[in-house]
């Protein structure tokens, strides 16, 4: 039995928790829209092992999303369109084509992993 961990640090204010629902995660999303910050779901084994994990940092507006799945492969969002720049997220340089605006498409990717532990190579790759 798989089961699901919680954590976010936004705007200096932190925690740790186990989901209870759905919207459990999607207030903390909906928060660090407003406000800088990171929100992380992970997938533990019924050992407390990490099967893997999905993640979000946000800052002025860039979201980066990272996916970390079973096999240990980390995948994010990959938009060529972007120029070729760095932008600054919580104290990291990352490039502009690995980051989205879209709020939207953050929640669907945590949607996916909370309904299914995986996320599919159409939203991330």
């Amino acid at each position: 039995m798989n089961r699901l961990l919680l954590s976010w640090s936004i705007s200096q204010k932190g925690g740790t928790k186990k989901p209870g629902c759905w919207e459990d995660i999607v207030n903390l999303l909906a928060k660090v829209r407003l406000f800088s910050g990171c929100v992380t779901v992970d997938r533990l084994d019924c050992e407390g092992y990490l099967i893997s994990e999905v993640q979000v940092r946000m800052e002025k507006g860039f979201y980066l999303v990272t996916f970390l799945n079973e096999d240990d492969e980390v995948m994010s969002i990959t938009d060529l369109t972007q120029p070729d720049e760095k932008v600054l997220i919580l104290g990291d340089y990352w490039p502009a084509s690995q980051l989205t605006k879209n709020y939207d498409l953050v929640v669907r990717i945590f949607r996916e992993f909370f309904d299914t532990g995986n996320v599919s190579k159409e939203l991330l790759n």
